[in-house]
C-alpha cells in the first residue's frame, strides 16, 4: 500500500515555544479555561521589556507540549503515543488537535458498508464529489474514479510541524523540510507500506507562506 504523509503547518503563534537554555515555556497558548485565566494574569503582570526578552527569536525553540495531546480511548485511528511520535504536541491543541484527528480519520477511513461487502463513500467524501455550490465551489471536484483509485490504495498518516514564528519564513521552511526528511528516514524500511516520495502540506494562515517557501526550496533542490 502506498504511503503519502500529510504534514499540517499551523498559523502564526500556533506553535509551542520554550527557552533553549532553561527549557522553560516561552509561548504555550492555553487550552482549558483555567489555563487561559492563568495566562491572562501572568501576561498582565509581565512588563513589555520582559516579554520582548522572553520572545526573542534566537533564544527560543519549538518543542512538543505533549501534556496537551489528549486522544480519547474511543478514537481508533491512532493513540496518544503515536500522536506524540508524529509531533502533534508541537502545535496548539485547542486550535488544531481536532483538525489533525479529523484529517487522520477521514483520509484513512473513507468507506462505509465494508462489513457487508458493499463499500461506499462516507458522507464527507460524497460532498467532496458533489459540492453544494452555495457553500463550496472547487475548481475541479473530486471524481468518483479518483476517490476509488486513491482512497483505497493510499495511506495518509497525519503529522504536525510547528515552527519558530519569530524567525523568517525561510528558516521555518527549513524546519519543515527537515521534518519531511525525518519522515522519509522513518518510513524507508517499512515492511507494510511503500513510501511514494511525495508529501501533502496542509496549512493555516501564515503556515501557507511557510508551505509555499518549502515548495520553492524543494523545487530549487531539483
Amino acid at each position: 500500500r502506498t504511503l503519502v504523509p500529510v504534514i499540517f503547518i499551523p498559523g502564526i503563534m500556533g506553535s509551542n515555544l520554550r527557552d533553549k537554555v532553561s527549557k522553560k515555556n516561552a509561548w504555550v497558548p492555553p487550552n482549558a479555561f483555567g489555563q487561559k485565566i492563568h495566562e491572562l494574569k501572568t501576561r498582565k503582570r509581565q512588563s513589555p521589556a520582559d516579554r520582548q526578552k522572553q520572545l526573542t527569536a534566537e533564544k527560543v525553540e519549538v518543542f512538543d507540549h505533549n501534556d496537551a495531546v489528549n486522544i480519547p480511548e474511543t478514537y481508533i485511528a491512532l493513540d496518544k503515543t503515536e500522536a506524540e511520535r508524529r509531533h502533534w504536541g508541537e502545535i496548539h491543541a485547542d486550535s488544531y488537535l481536532e483538525i489533525l484527528s479529523t484529517l487522520e480519520e477521514k483520509l484513512n477511513h473513507p468507506f462505509l458498508g465494508v462489513e457487508y461487502c458493499t463499500p461506499h463513500a462516507a458522507p464527507d467524501w460524497v460532498h467532496a464529489m458533489n459540492p453544494k455550490k452555495k457553500k463550496w465551489t472547487p475548481k475541479s471536484p473530486l471524481t468518483e474514479d479518483e476517490f476509488k483509485n486513491r482512497m483505497g490504495e493510499i495511506y495518509f498518516p497525519v503529522y504536525a510541524c510547528g515552527y519558530n514564528w519569530l524567525e523568517s519564513n525561510e528558516e521555518s521552511a527549513k524546519r519543515v523540510i527537515a521534518r519531511i526528511e525525518e519522515i522519509e528516514k522513518r518510513t524507508e524500511s517499512n515492511k507494510y507500506y511503500s513510501y511514494s516520495g511525495q508529501v501533502i502540506l496542509v496549512t493555516h494562515s501564515m503556515g501557507g507562506l511557510v508551505g509555499r517557501r518549502v515548495a520553492q526550496m524543494l523545487a530549487e533542490k531539483g
